[in-house]
């Protein structure tokens, strides 16, 4: 589209194109995908994609992640753009507090005051960072940012899975934020002044968020998830993990302390939320805070056990919920095109990817050496100012041999005219009649003046001066604005001093009508020329078939 050639995505915060959107997080076994639909003015989410990774120990897990992939692609339409998220657990955060509020200042020092913190070079890795609260005052501006590490080597091995499934992911966050800009776009939790946190709960790890007054401050990756808990009780009750784990979900945890597996749930599950506790508990710690965590979200699957939320609220003495995804419809700027939102907090990673927050919508890991050339639009854009520019010289070339053609066409013209223009002063049997050129004409009316004026010469001589006379009495008894009949012009000379001339004539009204009022006008032309004078007023005289008969006595001013 011509738009997509010139336009840019977005201005500032303003999206300005309409994309399709498709994304993708890879969880465990399992692949999430959302489909949205971002317009201008609003965000729709059209289809929601889970798709199981088929376990096979002779193929290599990068082929079974890219096979998972290609099949959620044969289930949707085509897309304009691919973002991922990648997990918090291959990446490093580090909070620091910048005295810019630009986002440009702020990358440009960016390098500089995180280099001394890495565990390794700053040319292995690709950093870049969300704003989490900034002060723009005219006595202090500074920003509290929240920046992201990543090593080269394992974003290289994340795109190329992708790659192998035959896609190039556009943009490139991370999970954690993913689940927060979903958290930032939902009205209500967005405005909390409470001190939070999410908790999301895969299969093999568990992903912990800080928020200070909706400021995301802190994160935590912890290797430990659902699956570690089922592998446990597995192990120490004999029975098979499918067993375990649809114990777990069918009967849920208010109902497993009756027997010894459901002892031994209890224990498990009670360790591994302790150590989350211990991981509340050193947040609160680290930031000094008076009244520690006051509440706690989940996401992800440990709301698909029945009972955790509230069994976790008992444990931890801490006011609990599920962060519920849906509620992000209730947000003007999104739209819910799906049949169900039942199990969207399954999704949230996905969803988060997909619709970043307008905190977000900046940050980016595809950065270095993980730029992303634009082959195409690139192609499109010089292929389009290619076409443009040899659209505008045929346009110049074709306009102008128009113009030629048109000043051609119209000097011909102006030409036949003025040659019978010309034809009119010779002889009806005059040989230059016969031509056809202007040039021919105007060689032959040349001559023929001179023949006049040598023939009119001998009167230039005399006081007479009959051409100019005649010259003016003809401008001044104008037969495109006068009917006028000569009978007769008589012209003397009177003692060598002036010329009298007497013109004795008929006028009529063109409009047949009121010929006195009209012959005034021609009677002021006589008293007003500036070559000749009435010698006395003119007497008109009303006829009844010849209009109005008129003597006019004039004579040459001096």
């Amino acid at each position: 589209m011509l738009s997509e050639i010139f336009l840019p995505e977005r201005f500032g915060n303003q999206r300005i194109l309409s994309k399709i959107i498709i994304s993708f997080y890879i969880e465990n076994e399992t692949i999430t995908s959302v489909l949205v639909h971002a317009k201008r003015s609003k965000t729709i989410v059209e289809n929601l994609i889970e798709q199981k990774i088929e376990i096979d120990n002779n193929i290599p897990s990068e082929e079974q992640i890219s096979n998972a992939i290609k099949k959620i692609l044969s289930k949707t339409k085509k897309f304009d753009q691919v973002r991922i998220a990648v997990p918090a657990s291959l990446v490093i955060f580090k909070e620091i507090n910048v005295p810019f509020v630009d986002e440009d200042k702020i990358r440009m020092i960016l390098d500089y005051e995180i280099e001394s913190m890495l565990p390794f070079s700053l040319d292995e890795s690709v950093i870049d960072f969300i704003i989490t609260k900034q002060i723009n005052t005219k006595q202090k501006k500074e920003s509290q940012i929240l920046v992201a590490i990543i090593r080269n080597q394992d974003l290289k091995k994340i795109i190329d899975t992708y790659n192998s499934a035959g896609i190039e992911p556009t943009n490139i966050t991370i999970d954690l934020f993913s689940i927060y800009s979903i958290y930032q776009q939902i009205e209500g939790y967005n405005k909390s002044q409470k001190s939070e946190a999410i908790i999301h709960l895969e299969g093999n790890a568990t992903k912990i968020s800080f928020l200070q007054k909706g400021q995301l401050r802190l994160a935590r990756h912890l290797p430990k998830g659902l699956n570690n808990i089922i592998q446990n009780i597995s192990t120490k009750t004999q029975m098979d993990i499918i067993s375990v784990k649809n114990k777990l979900l069918n009967q849920g945890i208010s109902k497993i302390f009756e027997s010894e597996f459901n002892k031994i749930a209890q224990e498990e599950i009670l360790k591994f939320f302790h150590e989350i506790q211990f991981t509340l508990s050193s947040f609160s710690s680290k930031l000094n805070l008076e009244n520690g965590i006051e509440k706690v979200f989940f996401t992800g699957h440990g709301n698909e056990i029945k009972g955790m939320v509230k069994f976790v609220k008992n444990l931890l003495q801490i006011p609990c919920e599920n962060l519920e995804a849906e509620k992000i419809f209730s947000n003007k700027l999104f739209k819910n095109k799906l049949k169900s939102t039942k199990n969207l907090n399954a999704f949230i990673v996905a969803l988060g990817t997909a619709m970043p927050s307008q905190q977000q919508v900046n940050f980016e890991l595809r950065r270095k050496e993980f730029v992303l050339p634009n082959i195409k639009l690139l192609t499109k854009q010089v292929s389009a100012v290619t076409l443009l520019v040899v659209t505008m010289f045929l346009a110049i070339i074709t306009n102008g041999h128009i113009q030629i053609k048109t000043l051609k066409n119209r000097a011909q013209s102006i030409e036949l005219k003025k040659i019978k223009k010309l034809k009119e002063i010779f002889p009806e049997k005059s040989s230059s009649l016969k031509k056809k050129t202007l040039m021919g004409i105007l060689k032959d009316a040349e001559k023929l003046v001179n023949q006049k004026s040598e023939m009119w010469n001998p009167f230039t001589r005399e006081q007479l001066r009959i051409l100019p006379i005649l010259q003016e009495l003809t401008r001044l008894m104008d037969k495109r604005k006068f009917d006028v009949t000569i009978n007769e012009i008589s012209i003397e000379d009177v003692k060598n001093e002036t010329s009298f001339i007497n013109i004795n004539g008929f006028f009529k009204s063109k409009t047949g009508s009121d010929n006195f009022q009209y012959f005034s006008k021609l009677e002021n032309r006589f008293k007003e020329s500036q070559f000749l004078q009435l010698r006395e007023e003119i007497d008109p005289k009303l006829t009844d078939d010849k209009g109005i008969e008129f003597t006019a006595k004039l004579k040459l001013k001096n």
